[in-house]
């Protein structure tokens, strides 16, 4: 192996490694980072596994997430999920984040005790 491609592996393996999601980053834009990042390692045919992917994704997450991470994981086998099926369930929950200070707080009858 050359050491540019040497290089090259124990920079994106060192970027990897260090992945986080940063503050006010939508899904989308985690997600297109993380992807630039496997895919300069796939070119170097250093490649991780579905399970190891998707495992980084959550341990990256706010806290904020982790009710949505528990549900995901007692509902599906995260390590088998494809990474289109994945993207999608955390849009949605990233949507529901989003507007959550905005949906209506439900009336609930009172009800009164006499006596």
């Amino acid at each position: 192996m050359k050491d540019v491609e040497l290089r090259k592996i124990v920079t994106l393996t060192t970027h990897h490694e260090c992945f986080s999601k940063k503050e006010g980053e939508t899904i989308d834009e985690m997600f297109g980072r993380f992807q630039l990042l496997l895919n300069g390692l796939e070119a170097l045919e250093h490649v991780y596994s579905k399970a190891q992917v998707n495992l980084k994704i959550i341990d990256n997450l706010p806290n904020e997430w982790e009710p949505k991470i528990n549900a995901i994981s007692e509902a599906r086998n995260i390590k088998a999920l494809s990474w289109d099926e994945f993207l999608g369930i955390l849009h949605v929950h990233e949507v529901y984040l989003q507007n959550r200070d905005q949906l209506p707080l439900k009336d609930f009858p009172t009800l009164k005790y006499r006596e």
